[in-house]
This record gives structure tokens, C-alpha cells and sequence, in this order.
């Protein structure tokens, strides 16, 4: 019985930590009309869902929402990302996800609209 609660425990603690706990070094940009586009392989990779970025989107980024990372990364040419993201938890699994398929990670935006609460789809 021991075993079995360690082994859940273990699995909670990896899920909790995969989820929440902030990556460091990975800087957030203030504004996209800002980043200077003449770094070779830098891409903008949107991951948020389909309808906020089609609502508002980001030019030049591929969108390439947060479930579809895992199959469709290849997708992404170039080595040096910066995400378009809508929260912290987003951020923090794309980043995660990313890593390990071999890319740099050079920050990451959350646009104002997302960041205040106002999301421009209906339900």
C-alpha cells in the first residue's frame, strides 16, 4: 500500500511541477513591434487556441496551438522561438515541450487583450 502512495505522490509532484512551477530565463516581451526580425532563424510560434488567434492575430507567427505541439513541431524552421501565449500555464507547458524537441526558447507574449480578461469570441 506504501508503494502504491509513493508511486502516486511521485506522479502528482511531476504533473504539479510540469504545469506550474515558472521557467527561468526565458525573458517576456512587452511589445512584438518591438523584436528585431533580422536574427536568421528567429520564428514566432502562436500556440494559442484556434479562435483567439484567429480573432487576434499575430503577423508573421505560425499558429500551432498547444495540443498540436507534440505532432506538428516540425513544423517550425527555425531554432530560436518566441511564443505567443495566452497564460503562465500555456507558456510553461510550451516551453517544456519545445525544449525537449531542440529549440531555443527566447521569451514569450501574452497580448493585451488576453492579459486583461477579455477574450474576443463569444460563447
Amino acid at each position: 500500500m506504501k508503494i502504491i502512495f509513493l508511486i502516486i505522490s511521485i506522479w502528482v509532484v511531476l504533473f504539479l511541477y510540469k504545469r506550474y512551477v515558472p521557467i527561468l530565463g526565458i525573458k517576456k516581451i512587452q511589445s512584438i513591434d518591438d523584436l528585431n526580425f533580422t536574427v536568421k532563424d528567429l520564428v514566432l510560434v502562436d500556440t494559442r487556441d484556434y479562435q483567439t488567434s484567429y480573432k487576434n492575430p499575430v503577423n508573421h507567427a505560425i499558429c500551432l496551438p498547444l495540443p498540436y505541439l507534440y505532432r506538428h513541431h516540425n513544423e517550425i524552421e527555425g531554432e530560436q522561438v518566441i511564443l505567443i501565449v495566452t497564460n503562465r500555464l500555456e507558456k510553461n507547458l510550451s516551453i517544456r515541450i519545445l525544449r525537449r524537441k531542440g529549440f531555443n526558447i527566447k521569451g514569450y507574449y501574452i497580448p493585451n487583450n488576453i492579459r486583461e480578461g477579455k477574450y474576443l469570441y463569444e460563447i
